[in-house]
């Protein structure tokens, strides 16, 4: 009698089974690949940061603060919560646009 082996039958349970580890190791390929640190270091900012957003202070309950970065140099600045993140993308990351949002909201 053969023993058959259903590779794709396998590797379904597999992932099935091991769900966690893959989300923990994509999340590590993510972090090294899209901005150059890892999950200790990720966690070392947060510390740091109290674990709340650098720009108000508020924690992400929904979601992991985001990884916040130049994207002409790549250099990281903080971990922020996703509106304020959202809101310097909307901005493009000019500071002259900013100043005159400040001074529009000023009025």
């Amino acid at each position: 009698m053969a023993i058959t082996f259903d590779r794709k039958s396998y590797m379904k349970q597999w992932r099935k089974d091991n769900n966690e580890l893959i989300r923990k190791q994509k999340r590590k390929d993510a972090l090294k690949s899209k901005y150059g640190i890892s999950v200790e270091d990720y966690e070392s900012m947060l510390a740091a940061q109290g674990g709340v957003c650098a720009v108000c202070g508020d924690v992400n309950s929904d979601r992991r603060l985001a990884v916040d970065h130049d994207h002409e140099t790549g250099e990281v600045r903080g971990l922020l919560c996703t509106r304020c993140n959202v809101a310097i993308g909307f901005v493009r990351e000019d500071r002259e646009r900013i100043s005159k949002i400040q001074e529009y909201l000023s009025k």
